[in-house]
């Protein structure tokens, strides 16, 4: 169940109570996911209110006829015209109150600030002169040029660089490599993870998998 799906589950109450309780502890843990679900139930409240408010319309204006008032035009094509404009008229609603649509990042762009967390340094507190190997240090470099948001420099270094497989880090160059590619082409993006995905022992398999279900 992708991340908009669940949120529409929850909204919707019809989570078991089990998902329900694990969906609220992720929102107490994810502030954006809470700001998500504020702006959906918004937006849906939106909604419900302007069909409840298109159809007492329709329903007051034939009850508020009577005998003597000339014959009315059929209602039944008056009210499929009318619900041709709840459409419309809820986007433009939901558009300048709520603002969602228009200020709600990408799915790429959501996924790598979900997933794109800064790699985890070295403990130097004891005062040693840490000594760490080439592979290493060009990884920790290369995350600061993703940090500076120069995502087809890091990319490049990421998916060229040959590291050994049986290097520690040699999964977290491929994890990095796909999800700076989705700053720059989703589909080629897609096809990394997809790739990335067959190996069922890879680090990140759970996150893979993950980001997949979303992307697709």
């Amino acid at each position: 169940m992708d991340r908009y799906t669940h949120i529409e589950s929850y909204l919707m109450n019809v989570l078991s109570s089990e998902d329900k309780a694990a969906f609220e502890l992720e929102m107490s843990q994810d502030p954006q996911l809470k700001a998500d679900v504020e702006a959906h139930a918004k937006m849906k409240s939106a909604l419900d209110g302007l069909v409840e408010h298109d159809v007492k319309a329709v329903l007051d204006a034939e009850n508020n006829q009577t005998a003597s008032d000339p014959i009315p035009m059929p209602t039944i094509p008056i009210a499929i015209g009318r619900r041709k404009f709840i459409p419309i008229a809820a986007s433009i609603l939901v558009l300048v109150s709520v603002g969602w649509w228009v200020n709600k990042p990408t799915s790429t762009d959501r996924i790598f600030e979900n997933y794109c967390k800064e790699p985890i340094g070295f403990d130097t507190r004891s005062g040693e002169n840490v000594q760490i190997d080439s592979i290493t240090k060009m990884y920790f470099d290369t995350y600061k040029l993703i940090k500076e948001n120069k995502f087809q420099e890091a990319y490049n270094i990421y998916s060229s660089s040959n590291i050994p497989k049986d290097h520690k880090l040699h999964d977290n160059y491929e994890w990095f490599s796909a999800l700076t590619l989705l700053k720059l082409d989703r589909e080629k993006a897609i096809e990394k993870f997809e790739l990335l995905s067959k190996n069922q022992s890879h680090k990140y398999s759970k996150k893979i998998r993950e980001i997949l279900e979303e992307l697709r």
